[in-house]
Order: C-alpha cells, then sequence, then structure tokens
C-alpha cells in the first residue's frame, strides 16, 4: 500500500492553524475585555469592541477552511490552495436572493 504521510499533511495544516486561532481568540479577549458582545446585524452602529469580539468570532468560524487549506497545500502546493479558495466562496458566500 502507498504510504500516504497522513501525519505530515495534518502538522502542516495545523503549523497553519495556530496563527490564526491565536489572533481570533486575542481579538475576541480584548473584545470582550471592554464590554464588547458579538453582533450578527452590522447594519447598525456598533461599537469598536463588538466589532472586535465579532471578528474574532468569525476568524474562529474560518477554522475548517484553514486546515482544509494547510493539508491542500501539504499535498498539492498552491495549486491545492486555489482549490480549496475557490471552494470556500460557494460554500461561505451569503444567499444571493435576498
Amino acid at each position: 500500500m502507498k504510504n500516504l504521510q497522513i501525519k505530515k499533511h495534518m502538522m502542516t495544516a495545523i503549523s497553519y492553524l495556530i496563527p490564526f486561532v491565536c489572533t481570533a481568540g486575542m481579538l475576541m479577549v480584548i473584545g470582550n475585555i471592554a464590554g464588547g458582545t458579538s453582533v450578527d446585524d452590522f447594519t447598525k452602529q456598533i461599537s469598536f469592541p463588538d466589532f472586535l469580539t465579532s471578528l474574532g468570532g468569525t476568524g474562529l468560524g474560518f477554522l475548517p477552511v484553514i486546515i482544509c487549506a494547510g493539508v491542500s497545500y501539504s499535498i498539492a502546493d498552491k495549486a491545492g490552495i486555489a482549490r480549496v479558495l475557490s471552494l470556500v466562496c460557494f460554500v461561505k458566500m451569503p444567499d444571493m436572493d435576498s
């Protein structure tokens, strides 16, 4: 059987994941310490702590995408990242009907 090197690909993905987790977590912590809450409706004016908390939560929502991009980069180099990002455009895109 062919050697798939699953551990190598997952470790590459995790090494790209760590900065995103730290940054998003710190944004949420700073926003929460300053009194911010997560906001879903951005049509109204929001405070800066609310923005930081919402941005951190959105960043943590992209963790599966970052893991997929890291694994695909480890397997297929730059061509893998392009495929993952094009898939994200279809999956994470808001409804265009409304």
